[in-house]
């Protein structure tokens, strides 16, 4: 029989169902948390299978046991802040422990403070008071104060910023587990910005030894890849499972028998007919979500009699008609309301998963007691349901797929017209605290059409996403602007606002280590400015345009690129931009083994510096010289200009290239064969990159740490070392580098004496340098390859390895190197 609640409202008797041996494996992973032994669980089954059902008893035993139980949920196709689902979790952390507290009056602790700009927290101004329930950890706050204050992107290491605010929430989230063991359920994962994938991901890593149990459901069939673009979580769970940092349980669909007992105790009539149980199984193919509506749908239609404790025998079971989907259930519930009521719910479908009655009330324009009305009625078809909220009257819809329904029905003009209202109130109803909403601005007038307002909203929005570190999200959101722009007017205030944003877009790629999509914002930016006039930006463009495709190994497009900057910049005398067009082509010929001409470029760059007195491009040139140098195997020379290079940088304390010229310093004693000279280098090196968090920095300095320690005979601290760099440079996409780590391991493997281990190593290395056209480490694995086959006793293939070494250090004027190359070939008899 069918449960009626206080409200009138009828639901069928829950009934917990085959998913008794699940629940017992995640128990016994939330006992072991107990004893300090997080997970990450993830929990994967179609929609309506009962992931949630399943994780709500698991919640029921943690709070039983005295544990404690939060919950975050991603929402579908909104755009709600970064990070949302941690930060509900941590709201309802807050609330459980200051109920009736606002957070201006509590002793919160040091992570958290109210949200605001960093500058008006400091200056003690009201504005933190007038948003005081809404608490955000403070590594979520702007990079560098407020709007006007912000550092540039390129004085920043993004990525390194980012990590420092995920260990701040990784903190605190270990600190609420030393109080209770903390069971944190994240629900619809399927749905996750890609911000919040990468701070599950971070969270992994490091709740191994922590009472922390992370439950996470997700629906496999929305993870497809979409217009060739791979699903974020997909991208996350293949990281993640490649690390062994979670266990997944899979939820599969009922058998005959247990939909049979479901059916049996949802209605606690015991009595029914096997024809009707086969017909509901057949068509609900043992999907438990189908059949609940199903059987919702066949009391409110009254072929079933919701208030008996017997069967009807007198049902025609063959004239019943089943629906075809979940959708078919949804479209009849709906087609019973008022229709002054399924208006309301169309409202409801344009405004979110949540919503507020005072803006629904705005946005409805009816009488205050027809829309209680109509609530009262969705409620009653459990198409809605009130949510819990101190601070207003909220609902929510009861399922995902009632708004999906309705919103899908809506034709093209009418959603452009009402997410276009909604925008207008939503503005004027916060128009005090416009930040609060400026993710859902973005979405409305977006959708709406109106591009002034997409454009200026869209754009505070990619920039609300840079300073909270969502990446994708602002790239996002600075794509929407574009858009607005381009179907905006034409003028010259709108062609600036698109080479403002075109950079923007390019420079965050590039953190991400996209650098096709850079190299293609950059292109644009390029096109654009050339149309403009604007040589100064477009021979920046056409640098940018040379790094990215720099990044992406194609020497030639790129050298023609920097060439193209060159050329303008000398045209209007710009000395710095040549500067910088001159450090680039330097770049690619010392890549590419063409070191004289690499210093005559470097030299023209020292130049100009030198004339427009750009001490910070001295200093690095001078580390580029050294590098050079270094490559032709004159390390005295290398060593003086990297120690020039650091004098200078020490005068404008420039943290992160110190850091670089101590890594070179470190390879220089690496290449003089004085191990503990290149360990003292290094550290220096790794010691200035932790202090500004530079992970790019402290990956090299772990790297060429690794090589030290293995010529030192310290195996176990040389892959210690290599390991730490590997993880950083996977996570930073740094390629070259990550290949560089092969080449390590193949020496400690050839250490040990570990020749199948150690060939492999080298020629992932190889092939690497080879593609990319990087003679002198092509060179230096072919090297270090040889060697490996001298001592394995394979004197054919060691002969064959040394003398391709020998002839490229030669062909690049390497001639340190080359001699050294034939110095081996003489001790194995060539």
């Amino acid at each position: 029989m069918v449960v009626v609640d206080e409200k009138g409202i009828t639901k069928l008797r829950e009934y917990f169902v085959d998913r008794e041996k699940e629940l017992a494996e995640l128990k016994r992973y939330l006992n072991d948390s107990n004893d300090s032994v997080g997970r990450l669980i993830f929990i994967s089954g179609e929609a309506g299978i009962g992931k949630t059902a399943l994780v709500n008893e698991l919640s029921k035993h943690a709070t039983s046991s005295g544990m404690r139980f939060l919950k975050g949920r991603c929402l579908y196709q909104e755009n709600s802040d970064p990070y949302l689902p941690f930060l509900d979790a941590l709201r309802q952390y807050f609330s459980q422990r200051m109920p009736e507290t606002s957070a201006q009056e509590e002793n919160l602790p040091l992570s958290f403070m109210p949200i605001t700009s960093q500058n008006e927290a400091e200056e003690g101004t009201d504005t933190a008071s007038e948003s005081s329930d809404e608490l955000l950890p403070i590594g979520l706050l702007p990079i560098a104060g407020g709007k006007e204050t912000q550092q540039p992107l390129e004085k920043i290491d993004v990525l390194a910023e980012r990590d420092r605010m995920f260990d701040t929430i990784t903190q605190l989230i270990i600190n609420i587990s030393h109080e209770k063991t903390l069971l944190l359920f994240i629900d619809d994962l399927q749905w996750a910005d890609t911000a919040s994938l990468q701070l599950l991901h971070y969270l992994a890593r490091r709740i191994a030894k922590s009472r922390v149990l992370i439950c996470c459901a997700y629906r496999p069939e929305e993870i497809e890849d979409i217009e060739g673009r791979v699903h974020p979580l997909k991208n996350a769970l293949q990281r993640i499972n490649t690390e062994k940092l979670a266990i997944t349980i899979n939820l599969h669909r009922l058998s005959y028998e247990h939909i049979a007992l479901m059916v049996r105790k949802s209605l606690e009539i015991e009595e029914i007919p096997d024809s009707f149980l086969r017909l509901l199984y057949d068509e609900s193919e043992g999907h438990p979500l189908f059949v609940e509506e199903v059987l919702k749908s066949l009391i409110e239609e009254g072929i079933i009699n919701a208030h008996s404790y017997v069967w009807d025998f007198e049902i025609d079971i063959s004239k019943i008609r089943m629906p075809d989907t979940i959708k078919d259930i949804m479209l009849r519930r709906i087609s019973r309301l008022r229709e002054d009521t399924k208006k309301v719910l169309m409202y409801c479908s344009i405004l979110g998963h949540k919503f507020s009655f005072d803006i629904l009330f705005r946005t409805a324009e009816m009488p205050e007691d027809k829309l209680l009305d109509a609530i009262d009625e969705l409620m009653a078809a459990k198409l809605i349901k009130e949510e819990h909220s101190p601070k207003e009257e909220l609902y929510a819809f009861d399922h995902v797929q009632v708004r999906s329904v309705v919103y899908n029905t809506l034709s093209k003009s009418r959603v452009r017209v009402m997410h276009r209202k909604v925008g207008d109130i939503l503005e004027e109803h916060y128009k005090k605290n416009i930040d609060e909403v400026i993710f859902s601005l973005a979405h409305h007038f977006t959708i709406g059409k109106e591009n002034k307002k997409a454009q200026l909203y869209s754009e505070r929005a990619g920039d609300k996403s840079t300073r909270m570190y969502a990446m994708d999200d602002a790239i996002k959101y600075y794509e929407w602007a574009l858009q607005a722009l381009e179907e905006g007017e034409a003028s010259y205030e709108a062609n600036k606002k698109r080479i403002e944003l075109l950079n923007k877009v390019g420079d965050l790629c590039n953190i991400i280590s996209s650098w096709q999509s850079a190299l293609e914002y950059y292109r644009k930016l390029v096109k654009l400015c050339e149309e403009t006039g604007e040589k100064i930006r477009t021979a920046e463009g056409y640098r940018k345009v040379g790094e990215s495709l720099k990044n992406l190994g194609n020497t030639d497009e790129s050298r023609a690129a920097f060439e193209q900057s060159l050329k303008l910049s000398e045209s209007i005398k710009d000395l710095k931009g040549a500067a910088e067009a001159h450090r680039g082509l330097g770049y690619i010929d010392w890549r590419s083994g063409q070191h004289d001409s690499a210093i005559a470029h470097y030299n023209i760059s020292l130049q100009n510096s030198m004339r427009s007195g750009d001490i910070a491009t001295i200093a690095r040139t001078f580390i580029d010289l050294g590098n050079v140098y270094n490559y032709k195997g004159e390390l005295d020379k290398a060593t003086d200009y990297y120690l020039k290079g650091l004098d200078e940088l020490k005068k404008i304390n420039d943290v992160s290239e110190i850091a670089r010229a101590y890594n070179n310093l470190g390879d220089i004693g690496l290449k003089m064969r004085n191990p503990d000279k290149a360990i003292t280098y290094l550290e220096k090196a790794r010691e200035y990159g932790e202090k500004i968090g530079s992970r790019v920095r402290i990956a090299w300095a772990y790297f060429n740490g690794a090589e030290a320690y293995a010529r030192k005979g310290d195996l176990k601290k040389a892959k210690d070392y290599a390991d730490r760099a590997h993880r950083i440079m996977e996570r930073i996409g740094d390629t070259v580098g990550l290949h560089g780590i092969y080449k390590n391991y193949g020496i400690i493997f050839r250490l040990e004496k570990k020749w199948d281990d150690a060939a492999k190593s080298f020629n992932n290395a190889l092939q690497f340098f080879v593609d990319r056209k990087m003679p002198f480490e092509e060179a230096e694995a072919c090297f270090e390859f040889g060697i490996m086959y001298r001592d394995k006793g394979d004197l054919k293939n060691a002969i064959e390895y040394l003398n391709r070494a020998e002839k490229i250090f030669t062909e690049i004027g390497s001639m340190k190197r080359a001699s050294e190359a034939r110095k081996e070939l003489e001790s194995v008899g060539q």
